[in-house]
């Protein structure tokens, strides 16, 4: 039968390309359900790359198997209509494709298709950011899966909880699923498979900064894609190569993959991968600083992407304008874009943690209520029994009749209560295992009692078993600070109320976590405490939400203030040198005569000096300019850098022999450093000037290496002038500007020593300055080995 399928598909596809007609057509002879399942088969296989001809054929299935009642091939049906609309942003029409399926078949007990079902609706809670809904469900078809020993069903699972915990920023633990996903699919054989799995983890690779690995597996999925003619896998290949681009800051590579990505993405109808791909591009084209490009590429992502209602696919959305409108200097835009990508997290985490506290705290006091009540009652009733026996002496047949009666009606009565209080633990008991939050309890002695499926897997451990095995006492938890938890468990432990404190657990080696801890004890009687109870929430991303909107808020008004500053400096020290430009030209123009020519070539000589130094101020503008927009990308190259050095010096030969002074270069001969030439060159010209600029004839200037763990260090050092205490701080500072004349009475920019400060910042090292009065000045400069 599968060489049929395969048979018919082919043939389509390869006389005339894909037509629902001609393969309606070519299978009208075979029976019904033959039918049924080479459209199913269809629907499928175009699910990535042909959503509107897989949605097409799937509703045909349908009708067909409505038509002649075939309750398993329409739930099955119904599953894949849900995971390709889910795919085309039909999200309302998936979930009710996907809940008709799973209500289909729970009523013919169709197992396989339940667990279909459950991982199904747990894809689509997981892509609005319902991540422990979404675990959940597709928890509950694993379980499935397993016991029916699927092992294609199984790998669909476990694929899904990756996406989960790649949903939750845990890339380690996702990395963990995807690789057994891959195993399984390679036991079955399965090449497609394997290459679905090898994407994500090669994307998982990129999130962890294993960006060599990563390339070489996007490299080989995207000649696999080719030559399978899979277009879903060709665009995950280039997505996954041109974030890696961007990871190292090579925008034009970005480009070029996230364009070829775009272009294929338009045509096989994916509105989830069209939105994903047109807002990546627009990042880019953000940052080579085609802003009005960028703008209409974002906002359309966004525009398609509010209906779609995915939560990663919006915050992405806003998180690229917030960095478009930063860019492009639109601070206003950008702080309203970057809340709304923080408020989006925090709405997200606050819906689906207020949902679960609500109602456990609802059952939960609905639970105590009836138990109390139970109790009440039962006292009430020996209460009762017991004045019935004070008759027994006066009316004994009375008495004995009216025991066994009061017998009868107290067993009766405890017998419902018992039953009361044994449903009301269960349902208990499914608050507990389901919960979204951790819920724990412990003994007087600090011991845990009993921890839920959340606590485990907030944690690090699958099952509460594993976590129990391991952490024995409330003391063990892997706490980072300094006021551990165990203070919190005492102070619970003298109040009935909730204690609550925010604590950091260290998970793994490359996960730390943010929590927010409530504690409070319940007592056996007035004076024994029987154990402690807990609820523990993971507000990582919220915190860090809220650190990031802080930081963001900061560095805009920073910003700002710092521009506005800036500015003015540039304002004031372009205008103030033409009002004497003017005025000596006017006397010139005016009043040639008055002048002899010695005294014209001396205003000649001061109009040139004024003239070079507003050049060098605009070019120094104009580099540190393209340094702030990204255009100055490093173009980074390995030479030796005391040729460079000597190439340096040679242009400052002349001023130096003027001023007496001489420039020594002892940076080694041999040792080579890998950077970008021509910042380097602008870097030290600028402190080479500057030396000159303040060194006495007859000084010096040295010029030394040194060879550090990491890095190089290159001082630039002089025995002139020297720099007053008070303004060494000032000296690398954007909205002071600094400036001094030298010792010719030569001025500065004020420019000069930002822009050699944020030359070595894009070279990823510092810049330090050692300097006393009358003694000289140091600059030393470290560079990372890159």
């Amino acid at each position: 039968m599968k060489l049929i399928f395969v048979f018919i598909l082919s043939g389509i596809s390869l006389f005339g390309g894909y037509n629902l007609d001609s393969l309606l057509k070519a299978i009208q002879p075979l029976p019904d359900t033959v039918q049924i399942k080479i459209l199913n088969e269809s629907c499928w296989n175009n699910r990535s790359n042909n959503t509107v001809a897989a949605m097409a054929a799937g509703e045909k299935a349908l009708q067909i198997s409505r038509k002649i009642e075939n309750k398993a091939l329409e739930a099955r049906t119904l599953n894949l209509l849900g995971v390709v609309n889910r795919s085309y942003g039909n999200n309302n029409k998936s979930l009710f494709y996907l809940n008709e399926a799973l209500k289909i078949a729970t009523e013919s007990n169709n197992r396989i298709e339940i667990a279909y079902s459950e991982n199904n609706i747990g894809g689509s809670f997981r892509m609005k950011g319902y991540f422990t809904l979404a675990f959940q469900h597709v928890s509950t078809a694993l379980r499935i899966f397993e016991s029916l020993k699927d092992s294609a069903g199984i790998s669909y699972s476990i694929i899904n909880i990756g996406f989960i915990y790649q949903g939750q920023r845990n890339s380690a633990k996702a990395l963990q699923y995807f690789r057994q996903t891959y195993e399984i699919r390679k036991n079955l054989k399965d090449s497609a498979g394997m290459l679905i799995a090898l994407c994500e983890i090669a994307r998982t690779q990129k999130d962890l900064g294993f960006y060599h690995i990563a390339k070489e597996n996007f490299e080989f999925i995207l000649k696999q894609s080719i030559i399978r003619r899979d277009p879903s896998s060709e665009i995950t290949a280039n997505d996954g190569l041109g974030e890696i681009a961007i990871a190292k800051n090579d925008f034009a590579k970005a480009f070029e993959y996230f364009s070829l990505a775009y272009k294929k993405t338009q045509h096989i109808g994916n509105l989830q991968t069209l939105i994903h791909t047109s807002e990546r591009l627009g990042y880019v084209l953000a940052n080579l600083g085609r802003y009005a490009e960028a703008e209409n590429i974002i906002k359309k992502s966004l525009e398609l992407a509010l209906p779609f209602n995915d939560y990663s696919l919006l915050t992405n959305s806003y998180h690229s304008l917030a960095a478009l409108y930063q860019l492009s200097g639109d601070f206003k835009q950008a702080l309203h874009y970057a809340n709304l990508y923080s408020d989006l997290k925090d709405s997200i985490t606050a819906k689906d943690n207020i949902s679960s506290v609500s109602e456990m705290e609802a059952l939960y006091q609905n639970e105590k209520v009836k138990k109390d009540n139970a109790v009440l009652q039962k006292n009430i009733e020996i209460a009762e029994a017991q004045r019935t026996y004070s008759f027994i002496i006066a009316f004994l047949f009375i008495v004995i009749s009216a025991t066994l009666f009061w017998r009868y009606r107290t067993e009766k009565r405890a017998h419902t209560a018992e039953e009361e209080l044994r449903r009301s633990e269960a349902k208990y008991r499914r608050i507990f295992q389901n919960a979204y939050m951790g819920i724990f309890q412990i003994s007087p002695e600090s011991e845990f009692l009993h921890v839920n499926p959340a606590m485990a897997q907030l944690f690090g451990y699958f099952t509460p078993e594993d976590f129990l095995n391991k952490i024995k006492r409330f003391s063990d938890l892997p706490s980072l600070d300094s006021n551990p938890p165990f203070s919190t468990l005492s102070a619970a432990a003298q109040t009935k109320e909730w204690n609550s404190q925010e604590f950091r657990f260290q998970i793994s080696s490359d996960l730390q976590i943010i929590t927010l801890m409530h504690i409070r004890k319940e007592m056996k009687n007035t004076e024994t405490i029987e154990y402690l109870e807990g609820i523990i929430e993971n507000i990582t991303e919220r915190k860090l939400a809220e650190e990031q909107k802080e930081k963001y808020s900061a560095d805009l008004k920073n910003l700002n203030a710092a521009k506005d500053k800036f500015f003015s400096i540039i304002s004031h020290d372009l205008r103030g040198p033409y009002q004497g430009f003017l005025g000596i030209t006017e006397l010139l123009a005016e009043n040639p005569g008055d002048f002899d020519p010695d005294k014209i070539q001396k205003i000649g000589v001061e109009l040139h000096n004024a003239a070079q130094n507003q050049y060098q101020l605009l070019n120094d503008l104009l580099n540190w300019s393209r340094l702030q927009t990204g255009d100055f990308a490093l173009q980074l190259e390995s030479f030796k850098l005391a040729n460079e050095i000597n190439d340096i010096a040679n242009t400052f030969a002349l001023t130096a022999r003027k001023k007496n002074i001489a420039i020594e270069n002892n940076i080694r001969p041999d040792l080579f450093i890998t950077a970008d030439r021509s910042m380097l060159h602008i870097l030290f010209r600028n402190l080479i000037s500057n030396s000159l600029k303040f060194t006495y004839p007859g000084g010096f200037i040295k010029l030394h290496s040194k060879i550090l763990s990491g890095g190089i260090q290159i001082s630039v050092q002089d025995n002139g002038i020297g720099i007053d205490p008070d303004d060494v701080e000032k000296l690398f500072r954007i909205d002071t500007k600094h400036t001094t004349e030298g010792i010719d009475q030569e001025q500065g920019t004020g420019l000069g020593l930002m822009l050699c400060y944020e030359i070595v910042q894009k070279h990823s090292g510092t810049i330090t300055v050692q300097s006393e009065l009358k003694k000289g000045s140091s600059f030393i400069i470290y560079l990372p080995y890159l």
